[in-house]
């Protein structure tokens, strides 16, 4: 039929991952380093080293970072050299890690988290040894922690899984394990 393609053709000999970096992350970019990049559905890749139980790795370089920012999602359009695989195809989904300055962050085990309708807060145990419900505001979270961004300080003990009896005031010890 008149216009639709008779066949298409590919050139697996390298591929390119194009990611969308938000404005606010793009500056921290180091564009001469290496790029990590999971592939998930890829089962055996080159470049190697990954925990068991996560997605294969690559290693990939910038080769284009975009000038223009996309007026609609506030991000700018980064394009990544994939080295040679045969197991990579095109379609395939993946995720790049760029590597950054160190951040620093307070967390806070997620057992320690209480959650009471749209109120996050954790227990502190002061120096009297006796709890203390604090609200906190929490940046970030995971199954592992929660980042906390306003509400504690480092080096403040709370309570990790607080039983549902305990109350502002009550006595509490130390249990080590």
């Amino acid at each position: 039929a008149p216009g639709l393609p008779l066949m298409t053709i590919e050139d697996t000999r390298g591929f390119r991952l194009e990611v969308k970096v938000d404005e606010t992350r793009a500056g921290a970019i180091d564009r001469a380093r290496p790029v990590t990049v999971a592939i998930d559905s890829a089962t055996d890749l080159p470049a190697g080293a990954s925990p068991a139980g996560a997605a294969p790795v690559l290693n990939g370089s910038i080769s284009e970072f975009a000038r223009a920012l996309d007026p609609g999602s506030h991000a700018f359009l980064v394009k990544i050299d994939l080295p040679e695989s045969g197991e990579l195809r095109s379609g395939m989904f993946g995720r790049a890690r760029f590597a950054g300055p160190a951040d620093r962050s307070l967390v806070v085990p997620a057992s320690a988290i209480v959650r009471r309708g749209q109120v996050t807060s954790v227990f502190v145990v002061g120096t009297d040894n006796r709890a203390a419900l604090r609200m906190v505001q929490l940046g970030g979270s995971s199954e592992a922690g929660g980042e906390v961004a306003a509400g504690l300080e480092a080096g403040e003990r709370v309570v990790v899984n607080p039983p549902p009896a305990l109350v502002d005031g009550s006595p509490v010890r130390e249990v080590r394990r």
